[in-house]
């Protein structure tokens, strides 16, 4: 059947050309860069757009691989990367994703690599870089230009090099002045220089660490903080932070590692899950007063998570009287509270009870029981013992799960 002349199908007009110009570069913005060259060929209008684009995806997965000899993808990724860089316009870029992934017969040499990248980091610092996020974990590169970290239009800095595997080689000068985020999933060994970064973003408002960081004490100062995330699976080191402004404090840890809190004042969530090793496990005891410590000082949060290792803490022998070490800490803030891994113990009870009694604006507490068969009789126990337990607040709803 043939189509009717104002069909869609017959229509010749090109309607993504004639899109607004800051559309498009938003449409672009989605793709990789060797997806974003091709669009030269469309029209006129398309010939040097993708020259002009602002949002760089560079990802070594896109180059394939043909030839049978395993060097090629990665030199055409990085004269590919190369070319960008020399042939785009002197106009800013707002960011560069760069991601050199796994990939099979992908063979890359560390010492070229190092160097490329080099020259792709000055030349986009030199284009006033806000945004700029790294994934070299499978080419384990530590060591960056110093341009880096002293760039003043840099506003977020995601850098993902594989955990302890790589270890970041920082500059003796840095300032990141205007910084507001920050991902990093190794640091460097000197713990002198971790803190020094911290302190040299002056306006830092979100931090995120994950992996394995080394056995360093570490200090995280900061009056603009607001979201701070802490991944770390290394025991025994030492973690100080001192935010008055922090909102949101995540933390996945040991519980053999020690945190100083101080002047949480401003937190509304504290989502905390700790584990232990098995030698950790063995002696639970020497970990309890530091944990009580931790927790009294998330004593201003709105919503608190907790996870089944806290319970354990609670459920030790040497545990101080709780209703003692709680006496002066006001939990006036508090509205949601979620409990993971309850056993039924005493303890357990016990700090529910505290909680119900200080928590005047209390308005949902979730209780997770343990999975563990054993544990059914106390958990019975628990329940009936929690409907008769004392409240403060007149609007709590208590679900035990």
């Amino acid at each position: 059947m043939e189509e009717p002349r104002d069909s869609p199908i017959c229509n010749s007009i090109d309607r993504i050309s004639n899109l607004p110009e800051n559309l498009i570069h938003h449409i672009l913005s989605f793709m990789d860069m060797t997806q974003v060259v091709h669009t030269c060929v469309l029209s006129k209008r398309w010939k040097n757009l993708w020259a002009i684009t602002s949002i760089l995806n560079l990802f070594s997965l896109a180059i394939s691989n043909k030839n049978q000899n395993s060097a090629v993808p990665f030199q055409k990724f990085i004269k590919f990367v190369d070319q960008i860089f020399i042939l785009r316009d002197n106009s800013n870029i707002q960011s560069v994703n760069l991601v050199c992934g796994k990939q099979r017969n992908f063979v890359i040499d560390i010492s070229i690599m190092t160097a490329s990248l080099t020259t792709w980091i000055v030349a986009a610092v030199r284009s006033n870089i806000q945004e700029l996020y790294l994934d070299i974990a499978a080419v384990k590169i530590s060591r960056f230009p110093q341009c880096l970290f002293t760039c003043t239009s840099l506003i977020k800095l995601e850098l993902k090099l594989g955990g302890n595997s790589s270890i970041i080689v920082l500059p003796s000068s840095m300032d990141l002045l205007r910084l507001t985020f920050m991902n990093l999933d190794s640091l460097p060994s000197d713990v002198n220089l971790t803190n020094r970064l911290f302190s040299k973003c002056p306006v830092l408002e979100s931090l995120i660490i994950k992996g394995r960081l080394g056995h360093m004490d570490l200090q995280i100062s900061s009056l603009t903080l607001k979201h701070l995330t802490m991944v770390d699976f290394v025991s025994k080191s030492k973690v100080k932070v001192d935010a008055p402004n922090l909102v949101y404090f995540k933390c996945r840890d040991f519980i053999s590692k020690l945190y100083f809190l101080e002047n949480l004042v401003s937190l509304v969530t504290a989502d905390i899950y700790m584990s232990a090793t098995k030698d950790e496990a063995g002696k639970i005891e020497d970990y309890t007063k530091n944990h009580w410590l931790f927790l009294t000082a998330l004593s201003n949060a709105k919503e608190i998570r907790l996870s089944e290792w806290f319970l354990c803490l609670m459920s030790s022998k040497d545990i101080p009287d709780s209703e003692d070490f709680f006496a002066g800490v006001p939990l006036d803030h508090l509205r949601f509270v979620e409990i993971r891994g309850l056993l039924g113990h005493f303890n357990e009870l016990k700090l529910v009870e505290i909680i119900f009694k200080k928590a005047v604006v209390l308005e949902k507490m979730l209780l997770f029981s343990c999975k563990k068969s054993t544990t059914g009789k106390c958990l019975t126990t628990f329940g009936e013992k929690l409907l008769t337990l004392p409240r403060a607040s007149s609007n709590i709803t208590t679900f035990l799960i």
